[in-house]
């Protein structure tokens, strides 16, 4: 009977050491660890609102659509590159999914195609061109200054 005593008590002292144990290495038995997204994933353009617009406006309020803009408006940059305009521009207000940016009329003063683009700065500094490696920059999509005209196709009459 005394040697049974001993055994459980044997037993006992083993499992709570070894359960010491893990407890000192850690708690985390049974967790899986999966690959996590990186959080700096660069902006993405969807679309902006509007796409085209009339020679000789007047300033425009465009609205880019996307992703990844975050919600730091003096960390992003709005890139307007087109035959000698290369500019980078704060916009008014950012929420994750859209920009609000405000387009100056000296800019759609002739017909032109620019590609316009998202650039948001790591260190949340306003971005500046030329573009520093830390900056992340989205995807271009093009935003047309037409004169009405070149939208309708001539009347052929006999």
């Amino acid at each position: 009977m005394l040697a049974t005593k001993k055994i459980k008590w044997l037993g006992t002292l083993t499992l709570a050491g070894i359960l010491l144990l893990l407890a000192l290495i850690g708690g985390n038995w049974g967790t899986t660890y999966a690959a996590v997204a990186t959080v700096n994933i660069a902006p993405h353009i969807d679309s902006i609102d509007p796409f085209m617009v009339d020679v000789g406006s007047d300033w425009i309020t465009m609205l880019i659509y996307g992703s990844n803009f975050g919600t730091d408006k003096n960390a992003i940059g709005i890139r307007i590159k087109g035959p000698g305009v290369d500019l980078v521009q704060g916009p008014l207000a950012v929420v994750p999914t859209v920009i609000i940016v405000a387009m100056d009329a000296s800019l759609l003063d002739v017909p032109v195609e620019y590609k316009i683009s998202v650039i948001r700065s790591n260190p949340h500094t306003v971005p500046t061109i030329p573009i520093t490696p830390y900056d992340e920059t989205s995807n271009e999509v093009p935003f047309y200054v037409l004169e009405l005209m070149d939208l309708f196709l001539p009347v052929i009459t006999k």
